[in-house]
């Protein structure tokens, strides 16, 4: 469970200034049939918990929330049309920010 801990925190820590919560569900998987989802109030991204538990815990976890907020940014006259324009702000900002002081 440590290691669960320890990848929830980085991959949190990552998102934070995108304003968004990771939230880690059990059953999401068998529920909805989906490992994760973006709420559509664009405040949380959730994270099926139990498919979580294998070796590469931390690379799922990064791809799917890098995923989900691909939707956005992939997607966004769509969620424009949902009045999501700060959400959208808020990644288009820090997206332009990352590429602009990138270090190679």
């Amino acid at each position: 469970m440590a290691r669960l801990t320890d990848s929830y925190a980085k991959v949190a820590r990552r998102i934070r200034p995108l304003r968004f919560d990771l939230v880690l569900l059990d059953g999401l998987g068998e529920q909805l049939d989906i490992d994760a989802l973006l709420m559509g109030d664009l405040s949380s991204i959730l994270r099926d918990k139990r498919s979580l538990m294998s070796p590469r815990l931390e690379c799922g976890l990064r791809f799917s929330v890098a995923h989900e907020i691909g939707h956005l940014v992939l997607h966004r006259d769509i969620y424009a049309g949902f009045n999501c324009k700060a959400a959208l702000v808020r990644v288009q900002t820090r997206l332009e920010f990352d590429h602009q002081n990138r270090t190679l």
